[in-house]
C-alpha cells in the first residue's frame, strides 16, 4: 500500500529497495487517507510506508511490526511558511530562529 502523490519520498523508497537488492513491489492500493492506510493496515496482510509517529501506539502495542530496512533513518526537508506581510508573533520569530541555529549547527 502506497501514500499517493508522496513526491520525493518515492526516489527513497526506490533508493532503499535498490540498496537491498531486492525489486520495489508495486502497490496494490494508493491512497491519500492516512485513516484509511491504517485501518487497511490493521485488517489485513499489507506492507506500507509511514512516519514512526503516526503509528507509535499501535507498534507498541504489538498491533503493528516496524520493518527495519535502512542503516540511517530518512530525513525530510522541513518548511516554514509565514505571510510576507503582517505581524510576526515573537514565538514565532524565536522558532525561526531556533530552526536556522540547528540548521547551522548540521551544517558545521
Amino acid at each position: 500500500m502506497l501514500g499517493a502523490n508522496i513526491g520525493a519520498v518515492d526516489s527513497s523508497i526506490d533508493d532503499s529497495f535498490q540498496a537491498a537488492g531486492v525489486p520495489r513491489p508495486r502497490a496494490q492500493i494508493e491512497t491519500t487517507s492516512v485513516l484509511f492506510t491504517l485501518g487497511v493496515l490493521d485488517g489485513g496482510q499489507h506492507l506500507t510506508i509511514l512516519p514512526e509517529m503516526l503509528v507509535d501506539r499501535e507498534l507498541r502495542s504489538g498491533r503493528f511490526v516496524r520493518i527495519a530496512v535502512d542503516e540511517a533513518p530518512w530525513t525530510r526537508p522541513l518548511i516554514v511558511a509565514t505571510r510576507v506581510r503582517g505581524p510576526r508573533a515573537p514565538e514565532v520569530a524565536k522558532l525561526i530562529a531556533l530552526l536556522q541555529e540547528v540548521v547551522n549547527d548540521v551544517d558545521n
